[in-house]
């Protein structure tokens, strides 16, 4: 992705716009007010905005509506009761951690209640400060709801306006992302392949994608609008989601062994020409969801088609030129590539017909539904399995109050480092306000080190790059309008980059507040921006100390956890795909559930390795061991993947005897390695078959076909079983690199066992 289209997919994509509506609701009081001389009086309604806007992330609008609802209510109290006891000292450092870990264990109810616990906390600490609210506590803790209230209208307001923008935004954001990932397995087709730079680069983007789709399940399957009504709109949206995550799952499967596939074919052009039209499809897939966002058509000035034809000559070309009975099996694997080219581009090709015109989309919807039966049709209706579930209940909340819980870990570390910022605070003279040192600690201090630790260097660097520029706007700016556009721009950068780049909203929210304090008073550069940057340094030390010595979490202590969890769905999804094969029936909506879990699980898995590179080298254990282990899962999860296609097909001729002894082999493996996991001991894991039965059918076919190619070098008489060969021999070989993957992990595991 080139940095134009990054900057197109920023200006169209959802955060962007949700940063525009927070930043409406906290300009337009504070212009009246200061236009009136009444901004200081008034500062705690921009303050309510932003309490409530940066809590409000993406989701369903029934799960926003609660959580705004829970928010304003949250903020009141906690500031009422901060704000009455903060002249008894004894009685507010009791207050103060108490809250700190009720408020922290907020966390366990999901990402949106952990927010508004950090924002709650956030507004303890301003009450308890009169420096930053004096006068009267519930009059200001009112204010402070009115601006809360007021986001919540506005929000209300924009949603009913357009209610299907923030779906758009999201679906198109998450069209591109699966471009990127188009555009990394083209890189397998390039003259060098740096192939453990390809993994890790495939390893992040999953973890990015399984973000996107579970916000995505979230909000269409749990909005009324989307899964009840039956507009063109939000079939078309629903049925888009739905095409895209089976087009991840293709673009996710790896059924050919590349070195082999370079071995046999680089210096003859055909990998590149493969390559390209990857890219294509990439590009392609990349406008239609920037047109998506920006809801509009995206009319294609390239002939997919002909493009496609490209490929399929050269293959044809070459497969004249130099395809003999020795190196069939490898043509076999270059004309399966070409049938996943087909399939790609069949499958972007659809999805760009369900973002134009009504018209269109019907006429697709109703060939999709032509030949479904009425039992299908209310199968996929039932979203309710697919959908995130969240525990809500005061039961999760006690089974967390324990040192085993890292949440309940973090918890007890906010508590701390908040006592140690506020003896800090006390025993030195930091100013009107000392209140920034607890806020940092709030903000930077996560229940991982690897993420509190790249929040802490964010911190630190985008207050100091922030201090900086507002240093030089008030010294090179006296006009005091032109001041205000920046303190515009400043407010919409932090707005629209908290969940993007926190380097930048650190930039942002200091220049606001900075640029803001400037209105107020001339000394702006003594009272405010030296203790900006003094406190927000001594926080962000705090945090940093506190998230390594005081119960820290490691990433290494979860790593056995996510690798159970990985191997547990793998062998469901295997076990509901390769069931085809032996003569089950394909039960689609099972099978799609597995899929879905085995990817979140991979993407979790993924996730894990990535925050344990940050963490300090003596945590960082049995790494090596762990890489393996999440390269092996991701190839693992490709290959099933890749069988789930066959199976999707549904053709009989598939079905074999050869296969029962397979399946039952490889699922013996699974329990094998499971147990080896659990267990440390190799002895009492058992042992693992790494040879699966020669399938004999397979053997006869191809005799058949290398006799006919004999006969014919250029076989055009008789090609009645090349399709059929070309796809078993695929079924069967992804059997054997499956079963070779899950032999190949026991020693693994058995490794990340003793750890």
């Amino acid at each position: 992705m080139n940095n134009i289209t990054t900057f197109r997919k920023f200006v169209s994509g959802h955060h962007l716009y949700a940063g525009l509506l927070i930043t409406l609701a906290v300009l337009v009081p504070s212009i009246v007010f200061f236009q009136q001389g009444l901004l200081v009086k008034y500062i705690l309604v921009p303050l309510g905005v932003i309490n409530v806007g940066f809590a409000d992330a993406p989701g369903s609008f029934k799960h926003r509506v609660n959580a705004n609802i829970i928010g304003i209510v949250a903020y009141f109290i906690v500031s009422v009761i901060a704000g009455w006891s903060r002249d008894y000292m004894w009685l507010s450092i009791a207050e103060l951690l108490i809250f700190a870990i009720v408020l922290s264990l907020a966390g366990i109810y999901g990402t949106r209640m952990s927010a508004i616990g950090t924002n709650a906390l956030m507004c303890f600490i301003f009450f308890s400060d009169k420096n930053f609210v004096g006068g009267d506590i519930l009059l200001n803790a009112w204010y402070m709801t009115a601006g809360g209230i007021l986001y919540f209208v506005l929000f209300i307001i924009f949603y009913r306006l357009r209610p299907y923008k923030l779906i758009q935004q999201m679906l198109g954001e998450h069209l591109i992302e699966l471009a990127s990932l188009l555009n990394l397995r083209s890189s397998y087709y390039a003259p060098k392949v740096e192939y453990d730079y390809i993994m890790d680069q495939m390893l992040k983007k999953q973890v990015i994608l399984k973000e996107q789709q579970e916000n995505l399940r979230e909000v269409l399957f749990k909005t009324r609008q989307i899964v009840q009504e039956s507009t063109v709109k939000s079939r078309s949206l629903l049925v888009i989601f739905m095409d895209s995550v089976d087009l991840y799952e293709r673009i996710l499967l790896s059924q050919q062994d590349y070195v082999q596939l370079h071995k046999a074919f680089d210096g003859k052009h055909i990998l590149q020409v493969y390559g390209r039209y990857l890219n294509i499809l990439a590009f392609e897939l990349e406008q239609i969801g920037l047109a998506l966002q920006q809801g509009r058509q995206y009319h294609s000035k390239r002939e997919l088609n002909k493009a496609f034809e490209k490929c399929r000559g050269a293959f044809y070309q070459l497969r004249e030129r130099a395809m003999d009975s020795s190196n069939m099996e490898d043509f076999i694997m270059l004309r399966q590539i070409l049938y996943s080219l087909q399939d790609l581009t069949d499958r972007i090709k659809k999805i760009n017909l369900l973002t134009k015109s009504k018209q269109d989309i019907s006429a697709e919807i109703a060939a999709q539904e032509t030949g479904i039966t009425i039992r299908e049709k209310r199968r996929i209706r039932d979203f309710d399995p697919f959908t995130p579930k969240q525990q809500y209940d005061f039961r999760l909340f006690v089974e967390n109050i324990s040192f085993k819980s890292g949440q309940f870990r973090h918890a007890i570390r906010v508590m701390v480092a908040l006592m140690l910022g506020l003896i800090i605070s006390r025993l030195f003279n930091l100013g009107h306000h000392s209140y920034w040192v607890l806020m940092t600690i709030i903000i930077i201090l996560k229940p991982s080190y690897s993420l509190g630790r790249q929040k802490n260097i964010d911190r630190i660097g985008g207050t100091i790059v922030g201090g900086i520029i507002s240093f030089l706007t008030i010294y090179f700016i006296s006009d005091v309008d032109a001041i205000f556009v920046v303190i515009c721009f400043a407010t919409l950068l932090a707005c629209s980059m908290l969940r993007i780049n926190y380097f930048i909203y650190a930039i942002g929210m200091t220049m606001m507040v900075i640029l803001s304090y400037d209105f107020i008073s001339s000394k702006v550069m003594s009272d405010v921006l030296l203790q900006r940057i003094l406190n927000s340094g001594i926080g962000c030390a705090i945090g940093y100390v506190a998230s390594l010595f005081v119960l820290p979490n490691w990433e290494h202590e979860q790593k056995n956890k996510y690798a159970a969890e990985m191997m547990d769905a793998n062998k469901a999804y295997f076990l509901a795909v390769a069931g085809y094969f032996i003569g089950k029936a394909l039960d689609i909506e099972y099978f799609k559930l597995c899929r879905k879990n085995a990817f979140i699980a991979l993407a979790n898995l993924s996730d894990n390795f990535q925050r344990m590179l940050s963490d300090p080298k003596r945590q960082q254990v049995k790494l090596q061991e762990y890489h393996h282990f999440v390269v092996t899962s991701n190839m693992l999860c490709s290959y099933i993947a890749s069988l789930s296609y066959y199976a999707q097909q549904e053709d009989k001729r598939y079905v074999s005897e050869e296969f029962t002894l397979v399946y039952s082999q490889i699922s013996q493996n699974f329990n094998t390695v499971q147990k080896a996991l659990e267990s440390a001991n190799k002895d009492d894991a058992g042992a693992v078959l790494r040879q699966l039965p020669v399938n004999q059918k397979l053997m006869d076919l191809l005799e058949q076909r290398k006799k006919e190619l004999q006969i014919s070098q250029d076989g055009p008489h008789n090609t009645s079983i090349r399709k059929f060969l070309t796809d078993y021999k695929t079924i069967n070989s992804l059997f054997n690199l499956i079963n070779g993957v899950v032999a190949d992990q026991k020693k693994t595991v058995l490794e990340l066992a003793k750890s």
